[in-house]
């Protein structure tokens, strides 16, 4: 347990404990690597159902008691939540699906070429064996070696230990999706927290609704008995239900889940704003030059208010993850 906080504290660390391989179910509960196997997939499957039981718990527990008086708005309303839920899980989908193309080096060891390119392999390469002069501490071909992959990577790259690979534009790994969240699905990650944002809001204020009519009132002095101490002593003693008290629960992975989107997207969005990754802005490296909306192409494209509406894959971003404009004080 130790080393598994260890490793969740700093990541970089889990190569300490060698490249360990499952040989049986107990490898998951013994191993550093496979404790982290088993976050990912508690991480995944929550996700996956709690964003299903916020859509079901709206609409047919809310959203009725809420539009009683208007079926039409009803309908629309919950047909609405179902697309909101649909964009969620979507865009879940997306930051999984596309996180291997941000895999510098894959299974064959080599750049994903697939993605990126024959020609423009050679280019970087060339461009990578025409020195390493250093200027105000910063590369002038910020090509690095990796120490892990044994493989020169392109700048802003880094090595995810969980991954077992370098990834393009890292960010961060998440727990949540169980991968990195890098240059070609940075724009999924953001989205899926929006409408993680618009979905938990509502849904929130949907559950509280039918908790203040069947549970107790939220807005009252009866509101100790939403405090999950006392709601599981009244379970226990049967003058709560099993349900109302799952409700309650849920109430409060509600709360939880929306303040955590509502963190990721205003970080990511104040990263955006000053061209950082999350690792670049930590170290204060603030090397690579670009406005604001250039920032937003490179990371949703150029019809990137399409990516908000509708969870697409066909809509790329501007660039190749590879080649990125510096501060003139750096080139």
């Amino acid at each position: 347990m130790e080393k598994l906080f260890s490793v969740l504290k700093r990541p970089s660390r889990l190569d300490d404990y060698g490249k360990e391989e499952p040989k049986s179910i107990s490898w998951y509960f013994t191993s550093t690597r496979g404790a982290i196997k088993l976050l990912h997939a508690a991480g995944v499957t929550y996700t996956i159902i709690f964003c299903f039981l916020v859509c079901l718990s709206s609409v047919f527990l809310g959203l009725p008691l809420v539009f009683e008086d208007s079926p039409n708005a009803l309908f629309i309303a919950q047909i609405f939540m179902v697309y909101i839920w649909i964009c969620i899980e979507s865009n879940f989908l997306l930051i999984r699906y596309r996180a291997q193309n941000s895999h510098v080096i894959q299974s064959s060891g080599v750049l994903p070429i697939n993605r990126i390119g024959k020609s423009s392999l050679n280019d970087w390469r060339n461009a990578n064996n025409s020195g390493r002069g250093e200027n105000n501490g910063i590369p002038s071909s910020d090509w690095k070696k990796c120490s892990h992959c044994d493989f020169d990577v392109p700048p802003r790259a880094r090595h995810c230990s969980i991954c077992r690979t370098c990834v393009l534009k890292k960010d961060h790994h998440c727990f949540f999706t169980g991968c990195c969240v890098g240059f070609h699905n940075q724009r999924y990650f953001i989205t899926f927290c929006v409408y993680g944002i618009v979905g938990g809001t509502w849904g929130l204020y949907n559950l509280g609704t039918y908790l203040s009519t069947f549970y107790y009132p939220i807005l009252s002095l009866q509101i100790y008995n939403y405090f999950l101490p006392v709601c599981v002593v009244k379970t226990m003693l049967g003058y709560t239900s099993v349900v109302n008290f799952l409700l309650v629960f849920l109430f409060y992975l509600h709360i939880t889940s929306t303040a955590t989107s509502l963190y990721y997207f205003g970080w990511q969005m104040f990263i955006i704003s000053r061209g950082q990754t999350s690792y670049e802005c930590m170290k204060r490296k603030k090397v690579y030059a670009a406005d604001f909306w250039s920032h937003m192409r490179s990371i949703f494209g150029r019809n990137w208010i399409i990516g908000f509406i509708l969870p697409v894959p066909f809509i790329v971003n501007e660039g190749d993850g590879v080649h990125w404009d510096t501060h003139s004080k750096y080139s």
